[in-house]
């Protein structure tokens, strides 16, 4: 076998190798590729909402601000600092009236005795879901127990509230107190949103909502 031809194949490579090897070195590196058109969208969308929703907070801040600033004037006239006064005061009227008849009712045996029947049902109760052998029927069971045993509590106190006319009074009392409390907070609630300044504020805020949400409808 003739090894002239091999041999000299193996030495043009060898020859060769460097050179190969120091223009591969010099070959330029590609690139990564890019982000494409439609992901340069979304961050430029993405960038825009975050600017919008910094713009919204400023402007809920600022409205916030306002409404902060002309409430505590309103709020602190005569007449409604009066009227808050006068809620609290029926309030702890009725409180003590129907402590006092809750406490006179516990005289009562039979009532004593449904209150003792509902504390008993509530532990029964208590004990029957914690039971890991319970049933589903055991524990459906104990529950209702507890409602029978709280309505039969309620029943009593109800039927002898009807014949306390002067508990029944002051209830009535409390509740108009408190609704002229609520209904004065309605006023006042309604002359700060229509403050020149509020009103404004709004708006902007409004504006500043509207353009975040229809750059958020970019991004689908």
């Amino acid at each position: 076998m003739n090894l002239k031809p091999v041999i000299a194949v193996a030495a043009l490579a060898a020859l060769l190798w460097p050179v190969s090897a120091a223009n591969a070195a010099k070959a330029p590196r590609r690139k990564p590729a890019g982000p494409t058109a439609a992901q340069k969208k979304d961050a430029a969308v993405e960038k825009e909402i975050t600017a919008d929703r910094d713009e919204v907070q400023k402007d809920r801040d600022a409205l916030e601000a306002i409404a902060a600033r002309l409430r505590p004037k309103l709020e602190s006239s005569p007449d409604y600092l009066s009227a808050i006064a006068a809620s609290a005061k029926a309030q702890a009227e009725y409180n003590d009236a129907y402590n006092q008849f809750i406490a006179e009712l516990m005289t009562h045996q039979d009532y004593k005795d449904a209150v003792a029947a509902k504390a008993a049902a509530q532990a029964k109760g208590d004990a029957v879901r914690k039971d890991p052998n319970s049933t589903p029927d055991d524990v459906s069971a104990a529950a209702k127990d507890v409602l029978a045993a709280a309505n039969n509590v309620t029943r009593i106190q109800n039927t002898a509230l009807e014949g306390d006319t002067h508990l029944a009074s002051l209830k009535a009392s409390a509740a108009d107190a408190a609704e002229k409390v609520a209904s004065m907070k309605k006023a006042i609630d309604a002359k700060v949103t229509s403050d020149p300044s509020f009103v404004a504020a709004k708006s902007t805020l409004d504006q500043a909502q509207a353009k975040l949400d229809a750059a958020r409808k970019k991004l689908g």
